[in-house]
């Protein structure tokens, strides 16, 4: 490894573990720009403590590229029910709609926070083909709190596709 990929690995390691708040790190994260993805994504995938796998998973999400979004489509599958949460969000933050079916698979975790973070996604990117499936979602809602998240995303979805009115 050169001096300057040495260096880069560790900035992103101190950013990692600093307790600084996740805005102030994540910015510093996003000026190291590109470089600094193979470097997260070895942190995803190389056993990390879990709160630097989350902050890794998060600045993927704000880097973006094919290659944090790939690592981040993978990790929707993952056995860890907060990293596939938090993935969700990563790809949200993301502002690409490329990954919306991926995201859309999640409908049936058995997590209610991935279901959080899906029915958020879902709303904020998804088109029409979303509403009967998030519809359905609500029908099995035994929680207030999910059957209103649920029935504000699909009334984020319809006002997009009619125009905002």
């Amino acid at each position: 490894m050169s001096g300057d990929s040495e260096a880069l690995k560790s900035r992103v390691d101190q950013l990692l573990l600093v307790d600084d708040s996740w805005p102030t790190v994540r910015g510093e994260l996003q000026q190291l720009g590109p470089g600094a993805v193979p470097i997260l994504i070895d942190k995803v995938h190389g056993g990390e403590d879990q709160k630097v796998v989350e902050r890794a998973i998060l600045a993927l999400g704000a880097l973006g590229g094919p290659a944090a979004e790939e690592t981040l489509v993978s990790l929707l599958g993952h056995e860890n029910s907060a990293l596939r949460a938090i993935a969700v969000t990563a790809l949200r933050r993301t502002g690409r709609k490329e990954h919306l079916n991926a995201v859309a698979g999640l409908l049936n975790d058995p997590s209610e926070v991935v279901l959080n973070e899906v029915v958020k996604t879902l709303g904020r990117w998804g088109g029409e083909s979303f509403v009967q499936p998030l519809r359905d979602l609500a029908s099995r809602q035994e929680k207030e709190f999910m059957r209103r998240l649920i029935a504000e995303a699909i009334d984020e979805i319809e006002s997009r596709a009619h125009g905002g009115l």
